[in-house]
């Protein structure tokens, strides 16, 4: 990153943070701002508006161990687990646009992910359905495996994901919406909703019930 944000630094850094620190401070005022104004918006009109951000899909780079890559922490100044620690967040769609192996290990990371959700935080992991087309030419198999992994036993605060793009589920490149269809997604379900309630009731986080 650039230093056009160095006379911001010089005058208004009360705290006397490292520029990096104070980077990451003012996004998470950010976060946290926009977040406690939705609540007063739930709050005065009865709403359940909820609010979520889908990070890059690497924290810092070697966590979890045996993954590298471009980091939010320290390259965007995005820190999304103390996001959800502060209970700033709904929801986490990290940006997992990587395959199953390799050093950005989709395995590795999704469980990663999963397990970093606390304050009933839930996880939607972005996939890159744009892979099975670009010079990447994954087999639209690898976007099923990565769903079947979504589902398994201790994947427990992951409940969906997101496919990323639109483009090849409408021209249903390699069979993928067929193959999908027929299997993964071949009944029709509800994605489970977030409550503000659910968030803050312990009972309902330890024992994954919805209703209210």
């Amino acid at each position: 990153m650039t230093n056009q944000d160095s006379d911001a630094y010089a005058n208004y850094n009360p705290g006397n943070l490292s520029l990096a620190d104070w980077r990451r401070n003012n996004v998470n005022q950010m976060i946290g701002k926009v977040y406690d104004a939705i609540q007063v918006i739930n709050s005065a009109e009865n709403k359940n508006i909820v609010f979520g951000v889908s990070p890059a899909g690497i924290w810092k780079s070697g966590t979890p161990p045996g993954t590298s890559g471009n980091p939010s922490y320290s390259a965007l100044y995005c820190d999304p687990i103390a996001w959800m620690q502060a209970d700033k967040v709904d929801y986490i769609a990290p940006q997992l646009y990587w395959k199953i192996t390799g050093p950005q290990d989709y395995n590795l990371l999704s469980k990663w992910w999963n397990d970093q959700a606390v304050n009933g935080t839930q996880i939607y992991i972005s996939q890159a359905y744009y892979k099975m087309v670009d010079t990447n030419n994954w087999p639209s198999s690898e976007i099923q495996n990565q769903i079947i992994k979504n589902r398994t036993a201790p994947m427990s605060s992951t409940l969906g994901q997101i496919a990323y793009r639109y483009n090849e589920i409408g021209n249903n490149d390699k069979g993928i919406n067929t193959a999908l269809n027929g299997a993964q997604f071949k009944y029709k379900s509800f994605a489970p909703p977030i409550f503000q309630y659910w968030k803050r009731c312990d009972m309902c986080k330890k024992t994954r019930k919805y209703s209210i």
